[in-house]
C-alpha cells in the first residue's frame, strides 16, 4: 500500500456542521441578500454551486462559513485517537495520505487541522464521487491497486472497489496499521 485516501466521513460527520455553517450564513448575510437556506438543494456540490450564485462578487459567503468552522468545530467534531495512531504509523512506512471531501475546500482543511491530520494530508480533493479518490491515488504517485479508500459509507467503499481501488472501514485500516508496522523492519 501507497496511499490513503481518508474520506472526510472516516473521521467525521460533517454534515450537520456543514448545515450550521450554511444557516448561519443566511442569517448574516441574508440580511445584505436575501437567503433562505430551505430552498438550496440537499446536494454538497449543488448547494455550493446555488451559494456561489447567490453570492455572485458582491458577497464573501466562504469567508463566513470559514469563520463558523473556526469558532464551532469544536463543538462538533472530536480527533479519533485510534484512528491518527493508526495513520501516523503507516506514515511513518512511508504511505502517503490524502484526505476526500464534499467540499468546500476551505472547510475541509480547516476539519484536517482540527482532525490533527495537517501534517500528515499531503492532498486534498473536492467532490461527491469517488473519481476524486481516484485522482488523489494518482496525484499521491500510486495505481489503483496501491491505493486504499478508508470511509464508513458503503457505497462510498463500493465505489472505490469499482475503480480497483482498495477499500477499509476505519477499523480496518487500524488493523491494517497494526498488521503492516508488526512487519516493518
Amino acid at each position: 500500500m501507497r496511499a490513503v485516501i481518508l474520506s472526510e466521513r472516516v473521521l467525521a460527520d460533517t454534515d450537520v456542521l456543514f448545515a450550521a455553517a450554511v444557516a448561519h450564513v443566511a442569517r448574516k448575510l441574508g440580511r445584505v441578500k436575501p437567503l433562505d437556506p430551505a430552498s438550496l438543494p440537499d446536494d454538497r456540490a449543488q448547494k455550493l454551486a446555488a451559494l456561489d450564485a447567490w453570492a455572485g462578487s458582491e458577497l464573501d459567503w466562504r469567508g463566513e462559513l470559514v469563520r463558523y468552522y473556526d469558532d464551532h468545530i469544536p463543538l462538533h467534531l472530536r480527533p479519533n485517537p485510534s484512528l491518527n495512531a493508526a495513520l501516523r504509523k503507516l506514515a511513518a512506512t512511508g504511505v502517503r495520505i490524502a484526505w476526500w471531501s464534499a467540499g468546500p475546500e476551505e472547510a475541509a482543511r480547516i476539519v484536517i487541522f482540527h482532525l490533527g491530520l495537517g501534517r500528515r494530508v499531503e492532498a486534498v480533493g473536492i467532490g461527491a464521487s469517488a473519481d476524486v479518490a481516484e485522482r488523489l491515488a494518482v496525484e499521491l504517485g500510486a495505481v489503483a491497486e496501491e491505493a486504499l479508500v478508508v470511509s464508513g459509507d458503503a457505497a462510498e467503499l463500493a465505489a472505490a472497489r469499482e475503480r480497483g481501488l482498495g477499500a477499509a472501514t476505519p477499523d480496518e485500516l487500524i488493523a491494517l496499521s497494526i498488521a503492516t508496522t508488526a512487519v516493518a523492519p
